[in-house]
Order: C-alpha cells, then sequence, then structure tokens
C-alpha cells in the first residue's frame, strides 16, 4: 500500500492512540514518583530499577515521536502532529493546531535533542556530563505536564470532523488510582510475607510465602 493512499482519518486515529498511549504512560510514570513507594523500590530495587527508567523512556520518546517535524512528516510517511496539520482537510483548524505548536515550540525542540542524545543515541557528551547538557537543553517539568494536559485540545483540532473534543482527565485519574491500588496490593504482600517469615523463625514450618503446594 503507498503511503499517500492512506486517509487521514486512519492515521488520525494512530496518533490518537499513540498520543494517549504516551498520556498514560506519563502519569503511570508521575505517580510512581511518590516518595512513600521508595520501602517498596527497596525490597524489589532490581525490578524497579528496569521498570520506571523504562516508564520514563517510553513516554518521553513516544512523544518525541508524535511532535516529529522531518523530511519524513513532511512527505507523510511518518503519523506525527505535524504531518496531520499538513494534511488536514479543515484549513481553520489546522491553523490552530498549528499555533498550539507554536507557543510550544521551544519545548517540542528540546524534548527532540533530548530524545535524540539520550534515549535514541548514546552522546557522549551527555551521558559524562548530563548536568551541563541538561542545562542547554533544558525542560520545566510543569511545561512537559502542560504539554500532556493540553494534548485533549489538540486532538480536537487535529479531528478529522467539526465538534470533537477530548476531556482526558479520566486518563489521568485511572492512572494515578491503578498505580496507588498496585502498590497498596504490593505493600500488602510485602506485610504478610513479612509475618510470615517471622513466624517461619519462631515456630518454623514452610518458609516460602505463598507456602508451596507439596500435594500433587
Amino acid at each position: 500500500m503507498s503511503v499517500h493512499s492512506i486517509s487521514y482519518e486512519a492515521k488520525f486515529a494512530q496518533l490518537q492512540t499513540l498520543l494517549l498511549g504516551a498520556y498514560e504512560t506519563f502519569y503511570t510514570w508521575k505517580a510512581l514518583q511518590n516518595e512513600e513507594y521508595n520501602d517498596l523500590y527497596k525490597i524489589n530495587n532490581g525490578f524497579w530499577s528496569a521498570v520506571i527508567p523504562a516508564l520514563q523512556h517510553e513516554w518521553f520518546i513516544g512523544l518525541a515521536r508524535l511532535f516529529e517535524d522531518s523530511k519524513h512528516s513532511r512527505s507523510g510517511t511518518v503519523v506525527s502532529v505535524y504531518s496531520l496539520i499538513q494534511e488536514h482537510p479543515n484549513k481553520e483548524r489546522a491553523q490552530q493546531a498549528k499555533e498550539f505548536v507554536e507557543k510550544n515550540q521551544r519545548v517540542i525542540q528540546n524534548i527532540t535533542r533530548i530524545r535524540d542524545h539520550r534515549h535514541a543515541h548514546n552522546n557522549a557528551n551527555f551521558l559524562i556530563n548530563p548536568k551541563e547538557f541538561e542545562k542547554r537543553f533544558s525542560i520545566k517539568y510543569a511545561e512537559l505536564e502542560g504539554m500532556f494536559e493540553f494534548s485533549g485540545k489538540l486532538l480536537g483540532f487535529l479531528h478529522p470532523e467539526d465538534g470533537h473534543g477530548y476531556m482526558l482527565d479520566h486518563l489521568k485519574e485511572e492512572a494515578e488510582r491503578d498505580t496507588k491500588d498496585t502498590m497498596g496490593a504490593l505493600r500488602y504482600f510485602n506485610t504478610k510475607r513479612k509475618e510470615h517469615r517471622e513466624k517461619w523463625v519462631r515456630e518454623g514450618g514452610d518458609p516460602h510465602f505463598p507456602a508451596k503446594d507439596t500435594e500433587r
């Protein structure tokens, strides 16, 4: 299938899926920054040392891809905000989307630079002098979150039909609630495991928790 035969509607549907995925991943990652979970991270340090950076990598590189502005977006061979602005059937709403992007241009450019040097390539200067690099391409946390919070409005501008709005607060709340529930269940499990271990030290029995099923 030629890329030029792919409809705007199909490309928008993919952009929407990718953006909402990055949105949910970001707010899950953010919820995990809660210092109340530090004791849980220490118990399963190896697991969390892999998972939390992986979540950050996922939403960061996903965001950079969504705002790719390159020869590929201009030719329509990739799905990005810029390629959809260019192909939008409604010029008025395309202009509204363009203005939104222009207001956030500095942040978008720095996201792209950090993606290129940290997440896509092992830039030597960044690895050795990360503070100097981050100072050159600084992004305030509030600016990043602001982009996600306004992503619903951007999707509304890019939608192929008029009158579509997106309220994404529920996705943020779901990510925060699911993270809290998951960490709460993990804390409960660890508490019960600790109690079982203390009982085993006192009384003996099966040291495993949950107890192994020995009957076959």
